[in-house]
C-alpha cells in the first residue's frame, strides 16, 4: 500500500509575500552546483530541530507578485528528511506534499499542480534520474524546476542529472541555509519565467487579434472594391482573389484560387506577364501594365495591372496585383486617337496619317521611297454646297470615296485633307506614264457619278489632279506641298485635267543657291569651324538650371550666321544628319570638360528617323545621359509618331530625358502627351509675347501646365523676355524660363564660372 502523502500548510490563502525564508544567497553562491555543508552542520540537519520554527527576515517578492500558494513535491524515501523539510518549508507558507518512493511521486505529480519539486537519487522502486525522465515527459513539467538530492558528489551523477534536465544538484548533508536558499532562487526564477510566459501569451494574443482585425479589415476592403485584388506566390499562382473577379474576369474567385495568373492571358501575353511578375518580385517598387483579357463569353476586356511584391516572415516573397477594368477609358481613348488620324465624316485617314505613312516610306531608303503622290481635288464643289445643301453635299463625298476605294490596290492609302473636297492618294508601286493612266481612269471613273436631289438639279462631278514622284524628295511636305501646287496647275487648265509637278524659275534659283550652301557648309564641317554657344535655362528662383546648345556658323567679318539661316538648306540638300552628328560631338566634349553641365541638345526631324541614331548617341553621350535632354519639335515629333516613341523610350531607358520644343504651333493634341513619353514641354514663345494682355494665353499655359505636371512632365517658357513675364511665368506654376531677359547664346568663354560650374545648377534640373 503506498504511503499517505504528507502536507504541512501555514496558511491555505499564504502569499508569496511570505516567500522570504531568509537573507538571499550571492550571484556566486546562486549558481554553484555543490557548495559546502555550513559550518557546524554536522548531517546537514541542525542538532535543535525547535530552532527551525523561527521564521528569518528576508527579501520579499514585487508587490505586483499574483497572490496565490506555492506547492512543492518531495520524493524521498528518507521519512525523517521528509517531515523535517515539510514542517521547514511548510511554516512559511508553502503547500508541501511528500511521497516515499518514485512511483508514487510520479501519481501525485499528475494529479496535482506544482512549482518545484525535490528529488532524491537513491530510493527502492526507481532511481530519482528516472524520476527526473519521466516528470520532464509530463505536460507543464519541463518548466517547472526539479532539485536533486543526493550523496553521491561524483561529477557522472551531476552530469546526467542535468542532462536529464534538473535545475540544481545538492549535494548530501547539505547545510539548510543554502538549501532555502536555492529553493528561493529556483522559485524566483519560476515565477519570473511564468510570468513573462504569460505576458508573452497575452503578447501572442493581442498579436492574433491585431492580425484578426487587420484581415477583416483587408477583407471589408477587398469585397468592396470594383478592382480585382489577387495575392499570387513566387510560382505565380494565385493564392487569394477578390470577388471583383466575377464581373471583371467572369470567373468566381474560388475558380482562380490555385491557378497560374499568367495561364489567363492569351499564349502570346503570358511570357511577357511571367517576365514582368519576376521583375517585380525582384524590385522594392510598384509595376504597372495594361493587358487584353478575354472573358469565357468571349467579350474582350481592357486590364491595368499595378503590382507589387512583399516579404513573408518565410524569407519568401508574394505578390499583390490590383487589377482596374478601363475598357471603358480604353475604347474612349482608341476613339479619340482615331479621331485624331482620321476623317469623321469618310472614316479615312486624315492629312497627318497620310503624313506619318509618307515619312515611313521616305525612312526606309531608295527601294522603298518610290512611286507616286497624287492629290487630287474636286471641281466647283462649293457650287455643289451651295446648290444641294450640306448634308447633300456631304452624300457626295461619301459617293466620291467608295468610287476612289474601287481602283486601290492592295498596299496603297487614300485620305481626306482638310479641305474638304481634297484627297491624297499614295500609290508605293505605280510610277510615270502608269501613273498617268490611272489617273485618268479615275477621273473618268468619277465624272460618271451624278449627284443632286428630287427637287433640285442634277450635278456632274469632276476632279482635277496634281502628281508628283516620290522618290527625288527627302521631305514629304515638300511631296505634299508640290503635288498640291501640281494640282492647282492643272484646274487651271479646266476639268478633268491633270498635271505634273514641275520646277519653276523661282524654284531654280532656290537650287541655285542650295548649291552655293551646300558647298560652305561641306567645307564648315570638314574644317570644323561650326561652334556650340549656351543659353542659359532658368528656374523659378532665377538660378540657371541647364543650358541649350546652339549651333553658330562664324563668318569672316566676325559675326555669326544663325541656325535659321542655314538649317532650312541643310535639310534641303541632305546635310542635316552630319549637321546633327557634329552637334552631338561638340556636346560630349563640353559634357567632358565640365562635369556639372547640364545641356539641352536639339534633334532634327530627319535624324529622329536614322535607324541607326540610338547607338550614335549612346557611343558619344551614354556617360553623361543623365545630363543630357535631347529636344525634338512638336511638330517633327507628331508627324512620326512610332518613330519619335521608339527613339525617346530607347534612350530614356538609357538615362537620358526628352522635351518637346516649340510646343503649342503644331498640332497640340493632348493625346500626343500621352503617346510620347517626354520629360518636358517647352511652351512656344509666341504664347509668352502677349502674356501680360491675353488671358486666353494664361490659362492655356495654366491647363497645359497642370496637364504636363499631372503627367509627370516639367515645362518651360521661351522667348522670356521682361521681368513682368518671368514673374507671369512663375505664378502659372511653370518650372523654367529661357530667353534673353536672361541672356542670349554665348561662347562658354563668353559665360563666367561655367567652366567652374555649380552642383545646384545641375541638381536642379535633375
Amino acid at each position: 500500500m503506498e504511503p499517505a502523502a504528507r502536507s504541512a500548510v501555514l496558511s491555505p490563502h499564504a502569499s508569496l509575500a511570505l516567500y522570504a525564508l531568509l537573507p538571499m544567497v550571492t550571484p556566486q553562491q546562486q549558481n554553484a552546483a555543490d557548495i559546502a555543508p555550513g559550518e557546524g552542520a554536522g548531517a546537514g540537519i541542525p542538532m535543535d530541530p525547535a530552532s527551525t520554527d523561527r521564521v528569518e527576515g528576508g527579501e520579499t517578492l514585487p508587490e505586483e507578485t499574483e497572490q496565490r500558494e506555492i506547492s512543492l513535491l518531495i520524493i524521498d524515501d528518507d521519512d525523517n528528511l521528509g517531515d523535517f523539510l515539510g514542517r521547514l518549508l511548510g511554516r512559511v507558507g508553502y503547500r508541501v506534499t511528500a511521497a516515499q518512493t518514485g512511483d508514487h511521486g510520479l501519481e501525485l505529480a499528475r494529479e496535482g499542480s506544482y512549482d518545484l519539486a525535490l528529488l532524491d537519487i537513491e530510493m527502492p522502486d526507481m532511481s530519482g534520474f528516472e524520476v527526473c525522465r519521466r516528470l520532464k515527459l509530463m505536460p507543464g513539467w519541463d518548466a517547472i524546476p526539479v532539485l536533486m538530492l543526493s550523496g553521491n558528489r561524483s561529477k557522472t551523477a551531476k552530469e546526467h542529472g542535468f542532462a536529464l534536465g534538473i535545475a540544481d544538484y545538492i549535494s548530501k548533508p547539505f547545510d539548510i541555509t543554502e538549501l532555502r536558499a536555492r529553493i528561493q532562487v529556483h522559485l524566483r526564477n519560476k515565477l519570473w519565467h511564468d510570468r513573462m510566459n504569460h505576458e508573452s501569451l497575452e503578447v501572442r494574443r493581442e498579436a492574433q487579434e491585431s492580425l484578426r482585425e487587420i484581415r477583416e479589415r483587408f477583407m471589408a476592403m477587398a469585397e468592396s472594391s470594383f478592382d480585382l485584388i489577387c495575392e499570387l506566390d513566387e510560382a505565380g499562382v494565385i493564392t487569394f482573389a477578390s470577388p471583383a473577379s466575377t464581373d471583371i474576369l467572369g470567373k468566381t474567385p474560388e475558380q482562380l484560387v490555385g491557378t497560374k495568373a499568367a495561364a489567363l492571358l492569351p499564349l502570346q501575353e503570358q511570357s511577357r506577364a511571367l517576365r514582368l511578375m519576376k521583375e517585380t518580385l525582384q524590385q522594392d517598387k510598384a509595376n504597372r501594365f495594361l493587358y487584353k483579357f478575354t472573358r469565357r463569353d468571349g467579350t474582350a476586356r481592357w486590364l491595368e495591372v499595378t503590382a507589387r511584391s512583399y516579404p513573408t516572415t518565410f524569407g519568401m516573397h508574394r505578390l499583390i496585383l490590383v487589377a482596374r477594368d478601363t475598357t471603358d477609358r480604353k475604347i474612349a481613348e482608341d476613339a479619340l486617337r482615331h479621331q485624331a488620324t482620321h476623317d469623321l465624316l469618310t472614316g479615312l485617314p486624315n492629312r497627318l496619317q497620310f503624313i506619318s505613312t509618307l515619312d515611313k516610306m521616305l525612312a526606309g531608303g531608295e527601294q522603298s521611297a518610290r512611286g507616286t503622290m497624287v492629290f487630287l481635288n474636286l471641281d466647283y464643289f462649293k457650287v455643289i454646297n451651295n446648290t444641294i445643301g450640306h448634308q447633300a453635299a456631304d452624300l457626295v463625298l461619301v459617293n466620291v470615296v467608295t468610287l476612289l476605294k474601287t481602283t486601290l490596290r492592295p498596299g496603297e492609302l487614300l485620305a481626306r485633307f482638310i479641305g474638304g473636297d481634297e484627297f491624297a492618294i499614295l500609290w508605293p508601286d505605280t510610277v510615270g506614264q502608269d501613273a498617268e493612266a490611272r489617273v485618268a481612269g479615275m477621273l473618268r471613273l468619277l465624272a460618271s457619278l451624278k449627284c443632286g436631289g428630287p427637287q433640285d438639279p442634277m450635278l456632274h462631278v469632276s476632279a482635277c489632279a496634281g502628281l508628283v514622284p516620290v522618290a527625288p524628295y527627302q521631305s514629304s511636305r515638300d511631296i505634299v506641298s508640290h503635288a498640291a501646287s501640281a494640282c492647282y496647275s492643272a484646274k487651271r487648265r479646266g476639268r478633268l485635267q491633270q498635271s505634273w509637278y514641275v520646277r519653276t524659275d523661282d524654284d531654280l534659283d532656290m537650287m541655285t543657291d542650295d548649291v552655293r550652301w551646300s558647298t560652305r557648309m561641306e567645307l564648315a564641317l570638314s574644317e570644323r569651324t561650326f561652334v556650340l554657344h549656351y543659353q542659359p535655362i532658368m528656374s523659378r528662383n532665377g538660378t540657371v538650371a541647364f543650358h541649350e546648345a546652339l549651333l553658330r556658323w562664324p563668318v569672316e567679318d566676325g559675326t555669326w550666321i544663325s541656325p535659321g539661316s542655314f538649317m532650312p538648306v541643310a535639310e534641303r540638300v541632305g546635310l542635316i544628319e552630319k549637321i546633327d552628328e557634329y552637334v552631338l560631338e561638340a556636346a560630349a566634349d563640353a559634357l567632358h570638360n565640365l562635369p556639372n553641365l547640364v545641356l539641352s541638345i536639339n534633334l532634327s526631324g530627319k535624324s529622329v528617323r536614322r535607324n541607326d541614331l540610338v547607338d550614335v548617341i549612346r557611343k558619344l553621350l551614354a556617360p553623361y545621359a543623365s545630363r543630357v535632354i535631347f529636344e525634338i519639335t512638336e511638330t517633327a515629333a507628331v508627324t512620326q509618331l512610332g518613330q519619335a516613341r521608339a527613339l525617346m523610350q530607347a534612350l530614356q531607358a538609357h538615362g537620358f530625358r526628352f522635351a518637346l520644343d516649340d510646343f503649342g504651333t503644331g498640332y497640340s493634341s493632348l493625346a500626343y502627351l500621352r503617346d510620347l513619353p517626354a520629360n518636358m514641354l517647352k511652351f512656344d514663345g509666341s504664347f509668352v509675347k502677349d502674356l501680360a494682355t491675353q488671358p486666353f494665353n494664361r490659362a492655356l499655359l495654366r491647363s497645359l501646365t497642370e496637364i504636363a505636371h499631372q503627367l509627370g512632365q516639367e515645362t518651360v517658357a521661351e522667348h522670356v523676355e521682361t521681368a513682368e513675364q518671368f514673374e507671369l511665368i512663375r505664378e502659372l506654376g511653370i518650372d523654367y524660363a529661357q530667353g534673353y531677359y536672361f541672356g542670349g547664346a554665348k561662347r562658354l568663354d563668353d559665360h563666367p564660372g561655367l567652366s567652374a560650374g555649380s552642383a545646384a545648377e545641375a541638381n536642379s534640373a535633375q
